[in-house]
């Protein structure tokens, strides 16, 4: 028995897994509680991320030795690699509880992983604290451990923001502002507060007069993730002739593979700037999916159904698909990718009453234009494909930019269009970002497609 421990720590070491498991196994036929034969196997199956085996193996261990830190440790690393992070995350827990309570803890950095894919975004920020303050690291793991850790700050301590954008079409302007603030109620929910204006101006031309109106709107959104794999959010607004609602229904497979059921009231429409001066309103059903493939191709894919309303009245029906597919060609600094990108939209319109258009019409305009005006509010057809590249990449410490540019096929008016945009950000302290972007498309992607459309916007956000 003595040369064939002897025999299986040097396969181990070789490196010759075939070999090192039928002597593994050959070992444990005699001595089925054999420790060494079954830490060689259970870490052989940790490291070829074999969850199956690796599970067998694991629980094995623990039903021989229930407590012994290694065998709770293949046990826990098992877990994780099938994706069960709610169980790893306990058993990393507790073991850190139970047999480490005043000592260092050798097993810190799955603590960190497995709580934060487990959603447990406290226990996660300790861990990685802890990995900082108390382990000796290499300078890259080290940097790596403070991106997570800052990445966590952002995502889940309370936070103030706010937007401002101008855009500029062909014949009007729209500035959108908004600011909100949003807090951790619990390790599971989230506040998030938002108050938003929009100022939308109408140049005058031979159909249109010159308009400019406001509109206000204040929104709570409560979001809650009761695990790993299932969250919600909650939404309820209010603006000057009414309220809005909805919420989403979030299935996560992985922090990188996302599908949300989504349903909408009676929120704010932005198909046309004359929409936006009309208050229109749609309600909504969809689906929103985010899937990553391997490690470099990203899919975005966004279908939804949507009734438009005007004054509570609806106006018309129709669908909306929006999609892209993103592959990575250069993963390091800086990044590149290049992407496929497409929207269909559809809508069938049901306008009995086109009164509501005569505010925004000059005098003694005929009944053809007054009712193309009308019947244009929504578009019948938004139908295009196209191509982009995007740079990412840190100008400093600091300082990180990302650029874009494409070009896309508009079907409905058989043309070509292009674009892009360019956005910096820079953060003076780490609680502290600043954004400024700018963007340009030759052909707007909504109703009003047949303007150019160009923007500039500017972002604040503090972290407490």
């Amino acid at each position: 028995m003595s040369e064939r421990r002897y025999l299986l720590y040097l396969y181990g070491r070789l490196n010759r897994p075939k070999v090192t498991e039928r002597l593994a196994v050959d070992i444990l036929s005699d001595d089925p509680g054999n420790k060494n034969a079954l830490l060689v196997l259970a870490s052989m199956y940790v490291e070829q991320q074999n969850p199956e085996k690796a599970l067998l193996m694991g629980r094995r261990l623990v039903s021989f030795y229930p407590g012994d830190d290694q065998a709770l440790y293949f046990l826990g690393a098992a877990h994780w690699l099938a994706g069960q992070y709610q169980e790893a995350n306990r058993i990393f827990r507790d073991l850190k509880i139970e047999q480490f309570p005043r000592k260092k803890y050798p097993y810190t950095t799955d603590l960190a992983s497995s709580a934060l894919l487990a959603g447990d975004w406290y226990r996660a920020m300790l861990a990685y604290q802890e990995l900082l303050r108390h382990h000796d690291l290499g300078n890259e793991l080290r940097d790596q451990v403070r991106i997570v850790l800052d990445d966590i700050y952002r995502t889940y301590l309370p936070q103030l923001h706010s937007q401002y954008a101008i855009n500029f079409l062909d014949f009007g302007q729209l500035d959108r502002w908004s600011v909100g603030y949003e807090h951790q109620l619990s390790s599971a929910r989230r506040l998030l507060v938002d108050f938003k204006r929009d100022d939308i101006q109408l140049d005058l031309s031979e159909t249109f007069r010159a308009t400019k109106e406001a509109r206000q709107q204040i929104e709570l959104t409560l979001a809650s993730v009761h695990s790993s794999r299932w969250g919600y959010d909650l939404s309820l607004g209010g603006y000057g002739d009414g309220v809005s609602y909805g919420g989403r229904l979030i299935r996560t497979f992985t922090p990188q593979r996302k599908i949300a059921l989504v349903a909408k009231g009676n929120e704010r429409a932005t198909d046309s700037l004359l929409f936006e001066l009309a208050d229109g309103r749609q309600n909504r059903l969809g689906v929103e999916v985010d899937y990553q493939f391997e490690d470099e191709w990203f899919l975005s894919l966004d279908p939804s159904f949507r009734q438009s309303l005007l004054e509570e009245e609806s106006i018309g029906y129709g669908y909306l698909v929006n999609w892209s597919i993103e592959k990575v060609l250069f993963a390091q600094s800086p990044e590149v990718r290049i992407g496929y990108r497409g929207i269909l939209m559809r809508f069938w319109e049901d306008v009995s009453d086109l009164s509501f258009v005569d505010p925004f019409l000059v005098a003694g305009i005929s009944p053809a234009a007054r009712l193309e005006a009308a019947t244009n509010v929504v578009s019948p057809l938004i139908h295009r494909h196209g191509l982009y590249a995007t740079v990412t990449d840190n100008l400093a410490d600091a300082w990180k930019y990302r650029v874009t540019l494409g070009g896309d096929y508009i079907d409905e008016q058989s043309t070509i269009g292009y674009g892009g945009e360019a956005e910096i950000a820079f953060w003076p302290r780490k609680s502290i970002e600043l954004k400024s972007g700018i963007a340009y498309s030759s052909n707007a992607s909504t109703s009003d497609s047949s303007s150019g459309l160009f923007q500039v916007n500017f972002g604040f956000r503090y972290y407490f």
